[in-house]
């Protein structure tokens, strides 16, 4: 099996919205020529003093993962904020981050080389904190005190040279939680540096942070 390596041929899809919408996501995706994706559970944190008196800054997500070139990407996710009505408030998020390579195949139509934009066209980047489980709301705090308009944790389960027990002779996987938190460059310096400093990310097995920047966004207000 080769490896797909065209430089900027393809991108990675991320669209949250509503619990049970996930499946919707990947019905609409598979009408574009998009083979398939991942559904994951999560929990989507909004900020806001009226938000949380009403109980509502905590919501039920599903995270949906794609890889599909730029060209599809492109056309998919206007069609995505349309029909899932991405414009409104609190109805979700979809955005497409550039990848290097992957293996398999994830869509019917050939490949095709779309230019990458210009690094100033690029307003927002997405900031990933991988930390053990329970830590997440932690992580979502800091990201909200320095300047984020909104987080999700996803769980997972991760596995390390260090990050295993064992208990009756089985090893057992340190859970985790991975927080997706998007920023506009300005803040994401702040943001970092805000998660840096509550993990302690200097020391071995304390989480792992990292930023990439957005290609194309929708659902920010």
């Amino acid at each position: 099996m080769s490896i797909n390596s065209t430089h900027d041929d393809f991108e990675i899809l991320w669209v949250v919205v509503n619990d049970d919408l996930g499946h919707k996501v990947l019905k609409t995706a598979y009408k574009h020529g998009i083979l398939g994706g991942t559904i994951m559970l999560a929990m989507g944190y909004l900020k806001g003093k009226l938000l949380r008196l009403l109980e509502l800054d905590e919501v039920r997500r599903e995270v949906v993962m794609m890889v599909t070139n730029k060209t599809i990407a492109a056309t998919l996710l206007p069609v995505l904020e349309k029909e899932f009505h991405l414009n409104k408030l609190y109805h979700g998020l979809a955005f497409s981050v550039s990848v290097d390579s992957f293996l398999g195949k994830c869509t019917k139509q050939p490949n095709i080389i779309v230019n990458r934009r210009k690094d100033s066209d690029r307003m927002y980047n997405v900031i990933f904190a991988i930390v053990e489980r329970g830590r997440g709301e932690e992580v979502v705090e800091a990201a909200l005190k320095a300047g984020s308009k909104g987080a999700t944790i996803i769980n997972a389960r991760g596995s390390g040279v260090n990050d295993t027990c064992r208990l009756f002779a089985m090893e057992i996987e340190t859970e985790k939680e991975v927080i997706m938190v998007i920023a506009n460059k300005e803040e994401t310096q702040k943001v970092v540096l805000g998660i840096r400093k509550l993990i302690d990310i200097d020391n071995p097995c304390s989480g792992v942070v990292f930023v990439q920047e957005i290609d194309q966004i929708y659902g920010v207000f």
